[in-house]
């Protein structure tokens, strides 16, 4: 099942490339594709994998409109690096809950522990 989604994805980030370069004919195709490439590679990590394609569409067509925008044609500008938390926030992991299964309205507790 793994192997299909994985195919699935495959196909999805290679339809979008094709819609992306009909949508930016500005850019150049190998632009166009190292930067689904790049948006891809941020959510590499990603243990969800049900909203990759549509998160790297929004972030893909990001960075192209940025790049017309500019009127460059490299395919790394400097916003094609992972996000980064502002300064002062706690990193997602960390604020991170799981539900406690004996925990809910019932007792009065909230069902989340960090």
């Amino acid at each position: 099942m793994r192997g299909d989604r994985s195919q699935d994805e495959t196909a999805a980030l290679l339809h979008l490339a094709t819609r992306l370069k009909a949508a930016h004919p500005t850019i150049e195709a190998s632009v166009v594709d190292d930067t689904v490439a790049s948006a891809h590679d941020a959510f590499r990590e990603a243990k969800i994998r049900t909203y990759v394609p549509i998160l790297v569409e929004r972030r893909a067509r990001n960075l192209l409109v940025a790049i017309e925008r500019e009127g460059a044609t490299s395919p790394k500008p400097a916003s094609l690096s992972a996000p980064t938390a502002p300064p002062g926030t706690v990193p997602a992991t960390v604020t991170a809950f799981r539900v406690v299964g004996d925990q809910g309205p019932a007792t009065g507790a909230t069902g989340l522990e960090l």
